[in-house]
């Protein structure tokens, strides 16, 4: 899957290659592995490689597929496979950073491997010598070279620190409900994108659990508290009101690891936050405190928030103005994303255009009755033919009518046809980027991951030779 250009190493028999080379290959192995990590899978890689040059190389996807076979392992085999057009692979090598299991090994059977090169031992279920060794059983009538421990710490350390990582986040899942607020179940959250970190800890949450993306990882590993070694711009995600963090997911995955630190929140009442029973609790005035505390706490001084603009209402202009308020110095720029598809009834088609509709948000009181639900309102208020995955994940944490009462929270919303609203923010502080259609009738379309990786780099240049932003 998407493999680059082929690099080439010397090819010389595969146990006996030196270990550079073999340290070459399995480093490109940890980087897949360091990548499912960062998409919620265990951080396994593989790469399959022939005469020295890179054939395929993947990582597990079990979760995002639901799919019990999708070991990086198998993935690599089946992609070379496919490339060669042959599901022999006799002259392959395979390198993966943790030792394959009994499915795993039995696929590199089937395939006639030369060899396979492994980091880390699995002590509960390695079928290469920790449990069982296939790879030396003699009844096998085909017997593939193993090598074994290359980068083995490295590869173990990764592992380790993911499910470290995993125990706190389930040990924060169970943060005590206050009585006053909902909290989604996990299994609405099936066809969504993993969790990332909770706290409760921040002052003005007074004891509500906050969801949050925060990336990369390895900055400083998304712990409050955890004080970087220089200021840091950010970048602040914030979600559309029909929507929640999950909205950022393809943007999250794309965006280069540790460039600079990516902050993706869902606000109180949205997505995997909790949910106060009440509306009057929002205002943009607290949801911007809070904002602030999560940025102090993950030692982040400077942001430059992005949000969608241009697809109904949007909660940036309400929230911007309370941080600039707030902090205004802190706020380094606004970086506006402009849809595919615009949802004015003047851009769309006309029988693209959802007539005589309720509005999106707010929704009057007695609208919310026990038969209301967030998917047949986003189904009507939307434009026709937005892909049903994406509104699948936009309903997934308001299984009841009770967990989305934050649409009633008008006082953080501006109108969607304000094109300039009142910002304090110089223009050279604020861009935009159009979104990617993904399709003819995908809206409002996938967030750019190259441009706005090259928009927010420009800032950092400009901020590091100006010192604009106080760095």
């Amino acid at each position: 899957m998407n493999s680059p250009t082929p690099a080439s190493m010397p090819s010389p028999s595969a146990a006996a290659m030196p270990d550079a080379g073999h340290a070459h290959w399995m480093r490109l192995a940890l980087a897949e592995a360091e990548q499912a990590a960062a998409e919620g899978e265990v951080p396994v890689g593989a790469v399959l490689v022939r005469d020295g040059q890179l054939l395929a190389r993947n990582h597990n996807r079990t979760r995002q597929l639901a799919d019990p076979s999708a070991h990086a392992e198998m993935l690599a085999l089946r992609e070379g496979a496919a490339q060669l057009g042959n599901h022999r692979l006799g002259d392959c090598t395979l390198y993966v950073t943790l030792e394959p299991c009994a499915m795993c090994s039995g696929a590199v059977f089937q395939a006639r491997l030369a060899c396979v090169v492994f980091g880390a031992s699995e002590p509960k279920t390695g079928a290469a010598g920790s449990v069982l060794d296939l790879f030396a059983h003699p009844g096998l009538n085909h017997h593939t070279q193993l090598v074994r421990g290359v980068l083995a710490d490295e590869c173990a350390a990764l592992l380790e620190q993911f499910f470290q990582q995993r125990r706190r986040q389930q040990a924060q899942a169970i943060q005590p409900l206050r009585d006053d607020a909902l909290r989604t179940p996990e299994a609405c959250f099936a066809p969504c994108p993993a969790a990332g970190h909770y706290t409760s800890a921040l002052p003005e949450l007074q004891g509500l659990r906050l969801h949050y993306q925060y990336l990369p990882e390895s900055l400083p590993q998304g712990l409050p508290n955890a004080q970087p070694a220089q200021p840091r711009t950010a970048l602040l995600l914030l979600h559309p009101p029909w929507h929640w963090s999950a909205w950022w997911a393809p943007l999250l995955q794309a965006l280069p690891r540790g460039a600079y630190p990516v902050l993706a929140p869902d606000l109180v009442g949205w997505g995997r936050s909790d949910k106060p029973k009440k509306s009057p609790w929002h205002d943009a005035a607290r949801h911007a405190r809070i904002l602030l505390q999560l940025l102090d706490a993950l030692g982040l001084r400077q942001f430059t928030l992005v949000s969608l603009e241009g697809a109904g209402p949007s909660l940036a202009p309400a929230l911007l103005q309370a941080l600039a308020q707030a902090e205004p110095e802190r706020l380094a720029g606004w970086l506006r994303l402009l849809p595919a598809q615009k949802m004015s009834e003047q851009k769309m088609p006309a029988q693209s255009a959802p007539a005589a509709q309720p509005p999106l948000w707010p929704i009057a009181p007695g609208r919310m009755d026990k038969r209301w639900c967030v998917a047949a309102h986003l189904r009507r208020c939307l434009p026709a033919g937005t892909d049903a995955a994406l509104l699948q994940q936009a309903a997934a944490p308001y299984p009841s009518a009770a967990h989305a009462r934050h649409w009633l929270a008008a006082q953080l919303q501006a109108p969607a046809h304000l094109a300039a609203p009142p910002i304090a923010l110089p223009p050279q502080r604020q861009w935009q980027l159009a979104l990617q259609p993904a399709g003819p009738a995908a809206w409002p379309g996938l967030p750019p991951p190259q441009a706005i990786d090259a928009a927010h780099r420009r800032w950092l240049a400009h901020n590091a030779a100006g010192g604009a932003c106080g760095q």
